[in-house]
């Protein structure tokens, strides 16, 4: 089996112990807001594009279309309503792997690089220890189940999010025609 951990961090917080999960907590929901504005800016865009080429029993189709194929492409896409979190307290740390933030930019120093692929080669600046330490730790996190099923989960957009704001772009859309 290949190990591939992608966007995966020791988050290095202040306060140890239960702290430590407050202080992630607090780092994610920050984290969540950004990143809802920059989805909603790009969905907004888009949603706006669209409702500008089509009638309205179109657009209610093509918005749908739209989330859909955001979510389908997988979780590394800007625009995917599902991009989430998940947690894993291991042996007194506490790892992250984040999902669906592909461009986005964490801008916070205590999320430290824990990523492993099995099929690379190791980075330069690491020792063989450190690395098969990773891929010991990921196999132990991820057991033989899914993600969802070894950690909590932290969602950045709450359900119907990108749906909500397609029918804000249609209203303002119908208070322009008036």
């Amino acid at each position: 089996m290949s190990t591939k951990v992608y966007d995966a961090y020791i988050f290095n917080g202040r306060g140890g112990g239960g702290r430590g999960l407050d202080e992630l907590l607090e780092s994610l929901k920050v984290i969540r807001d950004r990143y809802a504005r920059e989805f909603k800016r790009k969905m907004i865009d888009l949603f706006s594009f669209t409702s500008s080429t089509l009638d309205d029993s179109k657009y209610y189709m093509e918005v749908a279309k739209l989330i859909m194929l955001s979510m389908e492409k997988g979780y590394n896409v800007m625009t995917n309503p599902e991009a989430s979190a998940m947690v894993f307290p291991y042996d007194g740390r506490l790892l992250v792997k984040f999902f669906g933030l592909e461009g986005f930019s964490l801008d916070d120093e205590r999320y430290i690089d824990y990523h492993y692929q099995d099929q690379t080669d190791m980075p330069d600046d690491m020792d063989e220890l450190e690395w098969a330490e990773r891929r010991d730790t990921w196999d132990k996190v991820a057991g033989s189940g899914s993600w969802q099923e070894n950690g909590f989960s932290f969602e950045f957009i709450p359900p119907y999010f990108a749906w909500d704001v397609a029918m804000d772009v249609m209203e303002a859309r119908k208070n322009e025609k008036k």
